[in-house]
C-alpha cells in the first residue's frame, strides 16, 4: 500500500524548463532617482525552470525561477564616471492553481 501511495505522489510531480524572452514597454523613476532609459536594453531573455504538484487532482501549487541571460542596461556614464553594469533579471514565483 506504501509502494502504491508513492507512485501516485510522484505521479503528481512534474518539472518544466523553457526559455523566455520579454520586452521593455515602459519604465519610470522616482524623482530623485537618475534614470537613463536609453541605457535600458530593449529586449531580455532568460530560462525558466519549474516544478508543479497536483493536490487532490484539481489543485496545484507551483515554484519557478527564472535566470537572465541578458544584461537589462549597457554600460553608461554620468559627469564622466563610468559604470559598468552586469545587471540580470532574476525571478522566484510561486503559485497556487485550480485546474477546470
Amino acid at each position: 500500500m506504501k509502494k502504491i501511495i508513492f507512485l501516485l505522489a510522484i505521479l503528481a510531480l512534474s518539472a518544466s524548463a523553457a526559455f523566455s524572452q520579454g520586452f521593455e514597454w515602459g519604465a519610470k523613476a522616482g524623482k530623485d532617482n537618475y534614470y537613463d532609459r536609453d541605457a535600458l536594453n530593449k529586449f531580455d531573455v532568460s530560462a525558466a525552470m519549474g516544478l508543479s504538484y497536483k493536490i487532490c487532482g484539481r489543485f496545484d501549487v507551483s515554484a519557478r525561477y527564472n535566470l537572465g541571460l541578458t544584461r537589462i542596461q549597457d554600460d553608461y556614464e554620468i559627469d564622466n564616471m563610468e559604470f559598468k553594469d552586469k545587471a540580470r533579471n532574476s525571478v522566484i514565483s510561486v503559485g497556487v492553481g485550480y485546474r477546470f
